[in-house]
């Protein structure tokens, strides 16, 4: 996925507003674990009533969404869950904190 211009605003027409604010605390909390990255796909467990696996799969060297998937009940239903938001939005922030340490790091290295 070319991260460089990933924007997970994009991304919100796919969610509720109540669903992105429930994924949004998710994300904000502890529940999140094993994030995994093999090539365009993202992997992640979040606890909650039960641990679900959640993904999200991108096009080729894109940040367009191929599938996203949920073991929860709600995204078993068909519909975009917390879950999935809360993954998106874990993907850009450690995009955006790698990319925030690399230039740290080059700024460091100019003085």
């Amino acid at each position: 996925m070319n991260k460089e211009y990933f924007d997970i605003a994009k991304y919100d027409a796919h969610f509720s507003n109540k669903i992105m604010e429930r994924g949004i605390e998710i994300y904000l909390s502890d529940k999140m674990s094993d994030l995994n990255q093999k090539d365009n796909v993202y992997t992640c467990k979040i606890k909650g009533s039960n641990i679900y696996d959640v993904s999200v799969s991108f096009k080729n060297n894109s940040d367009e969404v191929d599938t996203m998937t949920c073991t929860c009940p709600f995204a078993k239903e068909g519909s975009n869950c917390k879950h999935m938001y809360a993954l998106l939005l874990k993907i850009k922030c450690n995009y955006t904190d790698k990319k925030l340490k690399k230039e740290i790091k080059q700024g460091l290295k100019e003085l």
